[in-house]
């Protein structure tokens, strides 16, 4: 059993290599093999749009990460575990420090929603 969420995520990055390498360290932290992950799900793991695909959108779908000028805009809606709401606000917070300011995720799951904004690196909290 798992949830429905509908995810929106707008980024600016002042540090997108320092991104990449965040999130990469995160899932190679975690026992997962870069190459293998990407053969599974034909992602690039050396590229942003994808691994914040990996994380907001559902990897077989058609989503795209939308790459505009201001600011990169990623939407997708998947169902997933009910955990993965936590993963999705772990992750954004783990990348705060490479966005810009002003940088925001909406989260909604069945019912409610997260909204986090990055303000002086760190994630905060709007809902």
């Amino acid at each position: 059993m798992g949830q429905c969420y509908d995810v929106n995520l707008r980024v600016r990055f002042k540090d997108e290599n320092g991104a990449v390498k965040a999130i990469q360290d995160r899932l190679t932290g975690m026992g997962e093999n870069l190459e293998e992950l990407s053969t599974e799900t034909g992602l690039d793991y050396n590229n942003i749009g994808d691994l914040l695909r990996h994380y907001y959108s559902n990897w077989g779908n058609g989503h795209k990460w939308v790459a505009t000028t201001d600011p990169d805009v990623l939407c997708g809606q998947f169902n997933a575990s009910y955990s993965w709401e936590s993963t999705m606000i772990e992750v954004f917070q783990l990348i705060a420090p490479f966005l810009e300011d002003g940088s925001e995720i909406k989260i909604y799951p069945d019912s409610d929603y997260d909204y986090l904004v990055v303000k002086a690196g760190k994630a905060e909290w709007i809902h």
